[in-house]
């Protein structure tokens, strides 16, 4: 995550509580992982193409643009979640009073597509498709490759992929 504070805006990216007026955690919370171990942070799973919509219309532009640890900018990952139909996106919500009050996107799971490589489970080689992913995607922001790229099955069973930035 890259921080930048400034004396014009005192708080990383809005005033505290910021997640909440929004209605950017209500968005979220059927997403929650449970049970939440802290009241100050919560991971979700499952964000698809009707919460990314939401979510860009109420985040602050600075948290729009932030990313978690290399990963693609968060505006780009929703964007591209409501462009692909059945691909989902998991991070975490870090609430007040914490100081550095977010939303951050660390992972992906990208249906088969058309327009996508086929995945490959248990292909020791599928890392090196990153490259391809990220054209097919659009994710040009990534500063780097994600920590994880492989091809898997979902819960369901659907094929596909899953690239997470640790």
């Amino acid at each position: 995550m890259s921080v930048e504070l400034n004396a014009s805006n005192p708080y990383l990216y809005a005033p505290p509580g910021w997640t909440v007026s929004s209605g950017a955690r209500a968005i979220l919370e059927p997403f929650f992982s449970h049970p939440l171990p802290f009241a100050d942070f919560a991971r979700f799973d499952g964000i698809g193409a009707p919460q990314a919509e939401q979510l860009l219309e109420v985040l602050p532009e600075e948290n729009l643009t932030d990313c978690q640890n290399n990963a693609p900018r968060l505006d780009e990952l929703l964007h591209t979640a409501v462009e692909h139909e059945g691909l989902t996106l998991s991070g975490y919500l870090v609430s007040a009073p914490r100081w550095d009050e977010r939303i951050s996107i660390d992972g992906l799971f990208i249906p088969a597509l058309p327009q996508l490589p086929p995945p490959a489970p248990l292909n020791p080689r599928e890392y090196a498709r990153w490259n391809e992913l990220k054209v097919a995607l659009g994710l040009f922001s990534a500063r780097s490759a994600p920590d994880e790229c492989k091809a898997l099955r979902s819960g369901d069973g659907t094929l596909g992929w899953w690239l997470w930035w640790d």
